[in-house]
């Protein structure tokens, strides 16, 4: 699985951090990218671009997993 299990979230959820083409700094001005893997999906939880979010927090994750029923 690419990227860091995000631990304290609940469940199989990893975060990673994706190139943006278009800032030509690539990841250091790139996306964070969360993600859920279940059995049979993978679900997308949160894209944000990295200098307007330092993180993607566990209890962030958490809430949103809890609103689509994965938790």
């Amino acid at each position: 699985m690419p990227g860091d299990r995000l631990r304290g979230a609940g469940g199989y959820v990893y975060k990673t951090r994706l190139a943006n083409p278009s800032a030509r700094r690539g990841k250091s001005g790139g996306f964070r990218v969360a993600y859920h893997v279940g059995k049979d999906q993978i679900t997308l939880l949160a894209v944000c671009i990295k200098p307007k979010c330092d993180a993607v927090r566990p209890r962030q994750i958490q809430r949103i997993l809890n609103e689509l029923g994965l938790l």
